[in-house]
């Protein structure tokens, strides 16, 4: 079993060479470590070739993390590919896990991926193991709803070429994307394990609630237009967008946009009164109301002063 690694960047000097050494430092015989430069004006190509042959730099004009992803796999020489970010890291230990799971669930499975923890500072990585982990299996109606996994995952290449790739006119929800269509037809996957870390900073794409709603409502117009999600019902389609609307006001809250967040909250509500369980995970059934009075406190909060 051969897996290539493909890393996309862009002005990741500071952070390119940890996600590098993450793969570097795994434990699995084969595996191919790419990165595509889209287009950097920082020192990320001399970081990279510090590394010398034991990773492919490949590089192109600024296009995006879509088009670079897609790059890398055309450069790629393996059966799986694994994505991760430039400032993002793998476990020791998570990718012989994915592995495992994804040979024990056979040519069904198209994608399998793990948990991940954030922070500010890289915390001692401790290894990833174990063979009975607890598993979601989740369906294109899930991510229709709201994005279930992280963008770090192991995929089968005859699941990413069917379906066509990252979508290249998309710059925000372009994973959501992906996984939802990979979906439709093969297994999606998430184990119970912590296998990467993220870097929590303010200028992750993440980070952006105008582009990040965008891109969310650019996803769920091309998949309520595509055949292959006929099935979703029209309630969840309304869900989708007041979790949208949700979500927008929980990133405009972390930045301080309180006006804005209380008006992104105000449009979840009238989009849908009532959302189910399943719509906001690890929260209490009346998340929304009291979001709105922790809101208007720190609106009110932030007046006075």
């Amino acid at each position: 079993m051969s897996i290539s690694a493909i890393i996309p960047c862009y002005n990741e000097e500071a952070f390119i060479g940890g996600a590098i050494e993450s793969l570097i430092h795994q434990s699995f015989p084969d595996l191919q470590i790419i990165v595509v430069d889209d287009g950097s004006t920082d020192e990320t190509e001399k970081r990279v070739r510090e590394f010398g042959e034991a990773v492919t730099y490949v590089r192109q004009k600024n296009q995006g993390v879509s088009t670079a992803r897609n790059l890398g796999v055309s450069n790629a020489n393996s059966e799986f590919f694994l994505f991760l970010d430039a400032d993002d890291r793998i476990l020791p230990g998570a990718l012989e896990l994915l592995v495992s799971r994804m040979n024990a669930r056979g040519e069904s499975c198209g994608l399998v991926t793990g948990r991940i923890f954030y922070g500010e500072e890289i915390p001692e990585q401790k290894a990833v193991s174990g063979t009975d982990l607890e598993e979601t299996q989740f369906s294109a109606q899930d991510f229709v709803l709201r994005n279930r996994i992280c963008s770090a995952v192991l995929v089968r290449r005859k699941a990413f070429e069917n379906v066509g790739g990252y979508d290249a006119e998309m710059t925000h929800s372009e994973d959501r994307d992906l996984w939802a269509r990979i979906a439709v037809k093969w297994e999606v996957i998430e184990l119970n394990a912590k296998c990467f870390y993220f870097t929590n900073r303010p200028t992750s794409a993440s980070k952006n609630a105008r582009k990040m709603k965008a891109g969310g409502r650019t996803f769920l117009a091309k998949a309520e237009e595509s055949p292959d999600f006929q099935h979703v019902s029209s309630l969840v389609w309304i869900q989708a967008r007041s979790v949208l609307d949700l979500q927008a006001s929980g990133v405009y809250a972390e930045q301080g946009n309180f006006g804005r967040a209380l008006w992104e909250l105000a449009l979840s509500f009238l989009h849908c009164p009532v959302l189910p369980a399943c719509a906001v995970p690890n929260s209490p059934s009346l998340v929304r109301l009291r979001r709105l009075v922790v809101l208007l406190i720190r609106a009110i909060s932030s007046r006075s002063e």
